[in-house]
């Protein structure tokens, strides 16, 4: 059996009350270290995303 974990989230909007060392925080409770690797990477990514999304308005 396959589970899908990861989706994705193409209208996520993250408010001011945000707080990433929070979710660091969550993320740090998964035990097992290639889910939490994983965890972190899938971050990583989003809040790339949403630095560039970010970038891109204030032009």
């Amino acid at each position: 059996m396959r589970y899908r974990f990861f989706g994705s989230f193409p209208e996520l909007h993250l408010t001011k009350q945000f707080r990433l060392k929070k979710v660091q925080g969550w993320i740090e409770l998964i035990k097992d270290p290639r889910v939490r690797s994983l965890v972190y990477a899938k971050l990583e990514a989003l809040m790339k995303q949403l630095r560039k999304k970010d970038t891109g308005k204030r032009m």
